[in-house]
């Protein structure tokens, strides 16, 4: 399956630590950002909490789990977000990246620009941890 053509949209936009728009974003924000532009949905942007603080980040999302569903082993659709670990797949949850289509993520990290992935590419294969789908989403 290819990306829908949405996505292109987003893939080169760089990382940056604290950015919220298509001059810059951080894993969280360019997730908040598709879906904000694609779905209408607003998310809350965590902008009070370091970015290199993803821990911190991370229980906030989850103080908010009730407008998510887990569906972890489920099919998998647009918009759902993969929860992730670290580079080496090793740590806590504090990464995401969104499900642009059942078989492919949009995916950016440190030092590299937002970019398509497969989903059972090997450099994320074993670091995704759990896969949740919006409220809004859950029919």
């Amino acid at each position: 399956m290819t990306a829908p053509a949405w996505a292109g949209s987003y893939v080169g936009l760089q990382w940056k630590a604290n950015g919220t728009d298509h001059g810059g974003v951080n894993c969280w924000t360019l997730v908040r950002l598709v879906l904000a532009e694609q779905c209408g949905l607003d998310l809350p942007t965590y902008d009070d909490t370091p970015v290199e603080k993803t821990l911190a980040i991370a229980d906030k999302i989850g103080a908010e789990i009730k407008c998510w569903r887990d569906v972890t082993g489920r099919q998998r659709m647009a918009f759902d977000v993969a929860v992730m670990a670290d580079r080496v797949g090793h740590g806590p949850a504090a990464h995401v990246a969104l499900f642009v289509s059942p078989t492919d993520l949009l995916h950016i990290e440190i030092d590299r620009a937002a970019h398509i992935v497969p989903f059972n590419h090997w450099s994320i294969r074993r670091r995704i941890r759990a896969i949740f789908r919006h409220e809004a989403f859950a029919h």
